[in-house]
């Protein structure tokens, strides 16, 4: 008896009334065998016959032994279905969350850049603080009070923070005394406040402030 190729897809999962078809052509042929006493292999005429494989004649026949003898109804096939991969959960806690802050703060204050959900994932994982996606770590952003705005203006440092106020004042005085004492005072360049950031948005919270625009000037 020829062995043609079977004509449903390698691969490709039967349904349960395609399953219910196949056992019920492989009972056929069982009684037949028994009937006419013949002599050929009832899992490969029930291949040759459905078009499925002789394999899964087999499992197919193996699901409906599996079932229990007493149910005179008959086997009940149930259609396969692939298993969804879980999605990886993270934990993450309150001391994840500091630990995200101040990478966002080592980013401002010690690599000078302004941080990305890109850079600060890669950042995060190569520290093993956080393997996460950009959309996961955006809601630990949030949940921490952080939002991707504009940024203020710097000229609310040069109020708001003290030390700056007590230079001005130094260097008004020191000025001031210069010109008393008639020197000449050469003017070398101006500087920005964060100078090297020079962006109009980033990660920011009501405590920490992130980047500032460049506004205000200090001069040298």
């Amino acid at each position: 008896m020829s062995n043609p190729k079977p004509a449903i897809a390698r691969g490709k999962a039967l349904r349960s009334q395609a399953r219910e078809i196949v056992y019920n052509v492989f009972q056929y042929f069982t009684t037949k065998k028994n009937d006419d006493n013949a002599k050929y292999n009832v899992c490969e005429v029930t291949s040759e016959a459905t078009g499925v494989s002789a394999r899964t004649v087999g499992y197919i026949m193996k699901e409906a032994g599996n079932q229990t003898a007493s149910d005179c109804t008959g086997p009940l096939f149930v259609t396969p279905t692939k298993s969804k991969p879980h999605k990886k959960v993270i934990a993450a806690d309150e001391f994840t969350d500091a630990a995200i802050q101040n990478k966002i703060r080592e980013f401002y204050t010690v690599r000078k850049e302004c941080p990305t959900l890109k850079t600060l994932c890669a950042a995060l994982a190569s520290d093993e603080v956080l393997d996460c996606s950009r959309s996961y770590l955006r809601k630990r952003l949030a949940t921490s009070g952080f939002k991707w705005k504009k940024c203020q203006s710097n000229r609310k440092v040069l109020i708001e923070r003290p030390e700056i106020a007590a230079w001005r004042a130094r260097y008004l005085r020191t000025i001031n005394t210069y010109r008393i004492e008639g020197k000449n005072i050469v003017y070398l360049d101006e500087t920005y406040v964060q100078a090297s950031l020079g962006v109009s948005t980033c990660w920011q919270s009501n405590e920490k402030l992130g980047a500032l625009q460049q506004i205000g000037r200090v001069t040298d």
